[in-house]
């Protein structure tokens, strides 16, 4: 056989090249961490109040515990006419806005957002009570 024929010898070497056979998507590992009693992994809000956004909901009224604490609690509507109760510190929406306070005439949600010089800034959303359409007729 000519010697032109005749193929060079090759050997392939995979060191320091990626496996060509493995998914270049990264999962995350996870580790498991020892609790410090508080819930240090951040969990997705999976709640219907986490689908709306603020600005949807529907304030119709309060609940107030009474105890030392004082407690007052507030009930909201969803768009599909639905009721929860929300509390300071829930959170409504996707963006993850939070109810800050509630009163006996309206709750105060904040909504943190980032502008387009990079500036965080805090939007307040204030729902009022919704009053029945049987109390404005007598």
């Amino acid at each position: 056989m000519p010697e032109w024929i005749r193929p060079t010898s090759f050997q392939y070497s995979s060191k320091g090249k990626p496996d060509p056979f493995q998914s270049f998507i990264k999962k995350e590992a996870i580790s498991p961490q020892v609790s410090s009693g508080k819930n240090e992994t951040k969990k997705k809000n999976t709640t219907p109040l986490s689908s709306v956004e603020p600005s949807q909901l529907k304030f119709v009224g309060t609940i107030q515990k009474l105890d030392k604490d004082q407690n007052i609690y507030g009930l909201v509507q969803l768009p599909n006419e639905k009721g929860y109760i929300i509390r300071q510190g829930t959170t409504v929406g996707q963006k993850g806005a939070k109810v800050v306070a509630i009163k006996p005439g309206k709750v105060i949600i904040h909504q943190n957002y980032t502008t387009s010089l990079g500036d965080s800034k805090t939007h307040e959303i204030i729902l009022k009570l919704h009053k029945n359409k049987e109390d404005n007729d007598e």
